[in-house]
């Protein structure tokens, strides 16, 4: 049996086909673009993702005939907001995760939710891009749109309803909406009455493995497929990435470098101190994780940014081999190009270069950056809550290719950073939970998995910890002429 995986990603679609005995038979990645029309909003028609996935199903189905595909799972961005009218159709653009079109009013609107204790908790969490206030924007300045509005979902439920026809929900799409009440379980009546929805319009919350249907007959039809095939509910990104890295029922964060540097930190349900936002995450039965996740905005965009928009290169792995001794670099870089949602809930935060003189190189600069952002990654892990710095951590993503990037971390970290050569992608995270809603298997142990691991040096942290200091003083300092 096959079981294939969908990642509707930023940027692009990724897909993996994974057998019974896990091994990764395809794996490809077709790119995509959203819209910017204005400063700020950044949107993108749903039927692009659909058409990809299309694409990638009628070629799977046709490379793959001799076997079956027991079961599908989607996976995806979290918070894009999808809002189709009473017939299932879009009826406009979805707004994602990363929109700040809404950054003005955010400061206002945790102020009247703080005033209810319904929803105190929501108030810490709710930022820009959120369901709930991308829902608010649309009643307030789209009230056409509001008024055909009958469903809201994700982008991963989105293509879970085209392949099967039917709408679900799962716990990490309900907790991350700010529609959620996460102490008692349900939809937030308040959250209701202030957005004027009804709860039917967010839908039932389902398991993530729970089988929400079988591709539909007339999908099955056009793919040239004779056999029933299940999709699951799914889940966000960032579960589907704890999933595949095993780390469910471990304590040590792991750290996801791609666009955006997330800090995935598993707890248990009902652990709800310190900064960052509770994910909270079910496969099957009554099991309750908390997947408490930070973020830093701009991590490996921030690098992307430098190379190719500011140095005009195509190598990401520029200046890398030319920089000097670890921990001995002056110039400073403040990483929040992109605002921030978990140290200071400020989208308008930007980012800096300190400290350059006549003296700096490009390779200074560029090895800056990549400083930068292991700072701002320390930053969130210890505003979560972490007491104490863990033997280890995991670290996932594009950025962990980068040797010199994972010798930063390890030192500014102070702990043993470990990069497994394994496939720890959300698509991979996907098909595991695809073939545990099929046959109960869960992720084997491989005891013989490669891994690359980065360990710290005592004179090295010395030297980046008197840096930190400074760099923790940046944030004022930004404020203070912004």
């Amino acid at each position: 049996m096959y079981y294939l995986g969908f990642d509707i990603g930023t940027s692009a679609l990724k897909t993996i086909l994974m057998d019974e005995y896990q091994e990764i038979l395809y794996d490809s990645a077709q790119n995509y673009q959203y819209d910017e029309p204005e400063e700020g909003y950044k949107e993108m028609n749903p039927e692009i993702w659909f058409q990809a996935v299309y694409s990638e199903l009628k070629h799977v189905t046709a490379r793959f005939r001799e076997q079956k595909i027991a079961a599908v799972g989607v996976t995806g961005q979290m918070h894009t907001t999808v809002f189709l009218d009473k017939w299932g159709r879009v009826i406009r653009p979805a707004i994602m995760w990363n929109d700040t079109r809404t950054k003005d009013e955010i400061d206002d609107l945790k102020k009247k939710l703080a005033e209810h204790q319904e929803t105190r908790y929501i108030s810490k969490i709710i930022s820009t891009g959120s369901p709930a206030v991308n829902v608010l924007w649309i009643k307030e300045n789209e009230p056409e749109h509001f008024k055909k509005t009958v469903r809201i979902m994700t982008a991963y439920d989105y293509i879970v309803y085209r392949l099967t026809g039917r709408c679900s929900c799962d716990y990490c799409g309900a907790s991350t909406s700010s529609f959620y009440d996460i102490q008692t379980k349900r939809w937030s009546e308040t959250m209701l009455r202030y957005t004027g929805i009804k709860k039917e319009m967010l839908g039932e919350i389902h398991r993530s493995c729970d089988v929400i249907g079988m591709i539909h007959p007339e999908l099955c039809a056009k793919l040239k497929i004779s056999y029933p095939v299940k999709v699951i509910a799914g889940t966000g990104d960032n579960p589907a990435t704890a999933a595949a890295m095993g780390i469910l029922d471990q304590k040590e964060p792991v750290i996801s470098l791609g666009t955006s540097g997330v800090v995935i930190y598993p707890k248990k349900d009902g652990d709800f101190d310190g900064k960052g936002k509770n994910v909270l995450f079910c496969a099957k039965g009554n099991e309750m994780i908390n997947i408490c996740q930070g973020v830093v905005q701009a991590a490996g965009g921030a690098h992307k940014w430098w190379i190719e928009q500011i140095l005009s290169a195509d190598q990401m792995g520029i200046d890398q081999d030319r920089m000097e001794v670890l921990g001995d670099n002056q110039v400073l870089f403040y990483p929040h190009i992109a605002g921030d949602k978990t140290l200071y809930s400020d989208a308008g935060l930007r980012g800096a270069f300190l400290n350059l003189g006549s003296y700096t190189r490009r390779e200074h600069m560029t090895q800056a950056v990549l400083e930068g952002v292991a700072y701002a990654v320390r930053e969130v892990l210890e505003t979560m809550g972490m007491k104490e710095t863990p033997e280890k951590m995991r670290v996932s993503g594009g950025g962990s290719r980068s040797p010199v990037w994972m010798e930063i971390m390890a030192n500014v970290l102070r702990t043993q950073i470990e990069v497994h050569e394994t496939k720890e992608s959300p698509g991979y995270g996907i098909c595991l939970l695809a073939a545990m809603a099929d046959t109960g298997m869960k992720k084997r142990k491989t005891e013989s998995e490669e891994k690359n691991i980065y360990m710290p040096d005592t004179e090295t942290i010395k030297k980046y910890e008197k840096t930190y200091r400074k760099y923790q003083r940046i944030h004022d300092a930004v404020m203070e002429i912004r």
